[in-house]
This record gives structure tokens, C-alpha cells and sequence, in this order.
């Protein structure tokens, strides 16, 4: 794959940007840990009817899925900052192109340009 085209001062930038929200995501990613476990408990300990056990459960999978798409996420961004240190951080990783700054902005963890048809 080509290599980057961002000056030093862009991928740390971007490199700074990726840290915080692996880092903000490590902190949501505890908190939803946390929900998890006190709704283990609560559907142990507590005597309900099947209503409010549909509901309780219901949140438990709801929480499950959370936790899933955050552990995703810290997926995609470790994936980026890999990719920063070889050098091929900001290109789409199916054609080569350079993504757009200002999508790399927004996403900093993005593997693919938005192309116009």
C-alpha cells in the first residue's frame, strides 16, 4: 500500500485525536462493564414476574450489544493508530486514495473515502 502524504504535524494530529477516543471509549467501554454486571445481579437477586423479566433481560442484551460495538470500535481505532506508525494511515484501504481530511476529522478511525457517483 502507498504510503501517507500527511506532514508530521497532521499525523500527530490525527495520532492525538485516535488516543482520545480510545481513551474516552476505554472509559464508556468500563462503564457499560459496570451496567453488565449490576444487571446480572439485580435479574439474581431480585423475584419478578415474567414482564419485568422480559424488560430486565431485554436491557441485559441491549447492554450486550453495546459493549460489543464499543470493543468493535477500539478495534478500529488500535487499527489506525497501527496504521499511522507504518505509514499508511488516511488512505482507503480498497483503492489506495487518500480519505479526506475533513472525514478523517470526523472519523479519525476511517478506512474508506466517500466517493461521489
Amino acid at each position: 500500500m502507498k504510503k501517507s502524504k500527511f506532514t508530521k504535524l497532521e499525523t500527530t494530529l490525527f495520532k492525538n485525536l485516535l488516543k482520545t477516543k480510545k481513551k474516552r471509549n476505554a472509559k464508556e467501554l468500563e462503564s457499560i462493564n459496570q451496567l453488565i454486571k449490576d444487571q446480572k445481579k439485580y435479574i439474581k437477586d431480585t423475584d419478578m414476574d415474567f414482564g419485568s423479566d422480559a424488560s430486565k433481560i431485554r436491557n441485559f442484551e441491549m447492554l450486550k450489544r453495546m459493549r460489543s460495538r464499543m470493543v468493535s470500535k477500539d478495534e478500529k481505532i488500535q487499527d489506525a493508530l497501527d496504521r499511522i506508525k507504518a505509514g499508511t494511515y488516511g488512505r482507503d484501504i480498497r483503492t489506495g486514495e487518500m480519505i479526506p481530511t475533513q472525514r478523517l476529522l470526523a472519523k479519525p478511525h476511517a478506512t474508506r473515502a466517500i466517493t461521489k457517483k
